[in-house]
């Protein structure tokens, strides 16, 4: 799918991952029209059991209220998609009259990165948005969700429930960003960035951003579809500290301008594992480190401080997506991980695994004395680095590198080697 705003989408598709064509139904264009289909600025979903793909986008009603529809592309035998705004005779460019009404009279864009989809075991399709907000109101930034069962063709949605609180004195006054995953039938947790300050996300204030996370719960059928009902909300903040400071740019191109902070680069996610606990991934750029500018003429400001740090964080009590006690390790810090062998694929999909790339741990340790800190990366097979090399077209050195946090300092220490292996060790700041 290639994003056109919400000018509509190009979905391609494949049978072998490597060769794609257009996946959209013999839809001619009408009278020399161009035809899209509505929806692309959000992510979307699909229905495993029909096939059917749904998106989600924000629509202005050119009368100061916007609307969230619903586009649904329905597959034929050969796999190519039929959109509900299809054009006909009447309308050769699209008929948007046939797009479903999630939600209508909204004060704001609901497309303010994201608009996103997730289906759950009910095959109930829920839809998470954060409302956009004029400077002069940045509380209106909140984050809400709304489901739809299978049982109406999805196409009766429940009213909106706000999930963020709004709330200077909990940090979550102002959100960006949201992201929702379903799981048992009626669960989906919904994730934004929520900030302290009532204050527009772009602006320069100082204002402190953490991960928050609400699990909300519809009541629902035997069969497993939501029955409009008011559902149960348990709200919690998932990052242990602030993970980024100031701003948040959302002014596009406009960014460079305002030496507005892209570092986050709209990076955020939620999944589960097989018990149902929630898994976040987000970029925790608190550390705010700045480097030199290149050329030292650059103001400092637009080296935008905060080098980002991909954090996960795994739920570890609680009721998981699938209606049970999830349990897990405590966040305090732990001196080293594992993994297990045989899943050091290339290519990723279909590939072969590569054992001089198969890291199997990880572990920290403070020398007898104190003085000194053993940094240990273990690799199933080091001994034919050009091998390894040779697995992917065109590589000259292989690099190991573990990296850590302390304070406002990242630290690395590394192994360097050439398909002659001559192995080189460095670390730093």
């Amino acid at each position: 799918m290639g994003p056109n705003q919400n000018g509509g989408a190009q979905w391609n598709k494949s049978t072998d991952g490597i060769a794609y064509s257009n996946a959209l139904a013999n839809q001619p264009s009408l009278s020399g029209s161009t035809y899209t289909p509505f929806g692309a600025d959000g992510y979307p979903q699909i229905d495993q059991q029909t096939g059917w793909v749904f998106q989600a986008a924000g629509n202005d009603n050119g009368n100061g209220t916007f609307s969230l529809l619903l586009n649904i592309g329905k597959p034929d035998a050969s796999g190519n998609l039929t959109f509900l705004d299809a054009p006909d005779a009447a309308n050769p460019t699209g008929n948007p009259a046939k797009l479903i009404h999630i939600v209508d009279g909204l004060p704001a864009n609901p497309d303010t990165l994201f608009t996103v989809a997730s289906i759950d075991a009910g095959r109930n399709l829920f839809v998470a948005y954060a409302l956009s907000a004029p400077s002069t109101n940045p509380g209106q930034r909140q984050v809400f969700v709304s489901v739809a069962s299978p049982t109406s063709t999805w196409s009766t949605w429940t009213a909106p429930v706000r999930v963020s609180d709004g709330s200077i004195s909990t940090g979550d006054a102002v959100n960006v960003f949201p992201w929702i995953k379903a799981g048992g039938a009626g669960r989906a947790d919904a994730v934004w960035y929520g900030s302290d300050k009532n204050v527009d996300p772009s602006s320069h204030n100082q204002q402190a951003w953490n991960v928050f996370m609400n699990q909300v719960v519809f009541p629902t059928d035997a069969s497993g579809a939501v029955i409009g009902a008011a559902p149960t909300t348990a709200l919690v903040k998932v990052s242990p500290h602030p993970m980024h400071y100031d701003d948040i740019c959302l002014q596009g191109t406009n960014c460079i301008r305002s030496t507005g902070n892209r570092n986050l680069a709209d990076f955020f996610e939620v999944t589960i594992d097989a018990s149902g606990a929630a898994e976040v991934v987000y970029d925790d750029t608190s550390n705010g480190l700045i480097q030199n500018p290149i050329p030292p003429t650059i103001p400092q400001a637009a080296d935008h401080a905060g080098a980002g740090v991909i954090t996960i964080a795994r739920q570890s009590a609680g009721l998981g997506l699938f209606g049970t006690a999830v349990a897990g390790t405590s966040n305090a810090p732990i001196s080293g991980m594992s993994d297990p062998a045989g899943d050091a694929l290339y290519p990723v999909i279909g590939g072969t695994n590569v054992r001089g790339m198969d890291i199997i741990g990880h572990r920290l340790n403070l020398s007898a004395d104190g003085r000194t800190l053993n940094v240990i990366t273990q690799i199933v097979d080091l001994s034919n680095p050009a091998a390894t090399a040779g697995a992917i077209a065109g590589t000259t050195f292989l690099q190991y590198v573990t990296r850590w946090q302390m304070g406002n300092t990242i630290y690395y220490a590394a192994m360097s080697n050439t398909a002659a292996n001559r192995p080189s060790f460095y670390a730093g700041k």
